[in-house]
């Protein structure tokens, strides 16, 4: 295998044919990934953060800038996770089809790192100008995520389950937790340990 062999399969576009063998399995996989990634991410990231984010976002005046328009939504929940799966997951789905399983899971592994370290740039922005950027939270919560798309891809062999996995996640995240976060911020008070006397 040499590079020029990959990106040949690559922009061959013979991923594009590889469905999952059982794809009711692949759809129970994604589900399953999705909802253990949201417990992982809720009660160890998240819920935490809101609660350090409720303080600072006192300070600010103005809402929480939503500008998402329909280019903004095809671009979250469709081109962008195919995009990233086929940058991040496809050299995979390759060394899985040559039969190098050691090798595929450790691109699975160095694809989570570089994945989360990619969205570093994630971040906040508020109508009054002001920015809030969270870059180790966002390197953890991308960083589990490549990690569920990545052995996703290994379980299906195939990359479109990552890329629904991917899709689902960015919706999910956009109408459950961003309009609801003062509502996450009591469930996270409420996840709380009761502290003893």
């Amino acid at each position: 295998m040499t590079p020029a062999d990959y990106l040949h399969w690559l922009f061959s576009g013979r991923w594009l044919i590889l469905w999952p063998e059982e794809p009711m399995a692949a759809v129970g996989l994604v589900l399953a990934g999705l909802l253990l990634k949201w417990l992982i991410c809720l009660r160890f990231i998240y819920l935490p953060l809101l609660r350090v984010e409720q303080e600072r976002e006192k300070l600010h005046l103005g809402e929480i800038k939503r500008d998402r328009t329909f280019l903004w939504s095809i671009g979250a929940f469709a081109y962008g996770p195919l995009v990233e799966e086929v940058i991040f997951r496809a050299l995979v789905l390759y060394l899985l089809l040559l039969g190098e399983s050691a090798m595929a899971f450790a691109a699975v592994l160095l694809g989570a790192v570089v994945f989360g370290l990619v969205h570093r740039f994630n971040k906040t922005e508020y109508w009054d100008g002001s920015v809030l950027s969270r870059p180790w939270i966002a390197i953890l919560s991308n960083g589990i995520g490549g990690l569920f798309y990545g052995l996703t891809v290994i379980a299906t062999s195939s990359l479109w389950p990552a890329v629904f996995f991917h899709s689902f996640w960015n919706i999910s995240f956009a109408l459950i937790v961003e309009p609801n976060k003062y509502r996450c911020i009591e469930l996270a008070k409420a996840m709380q340990p009761a502290k003893r006397p």
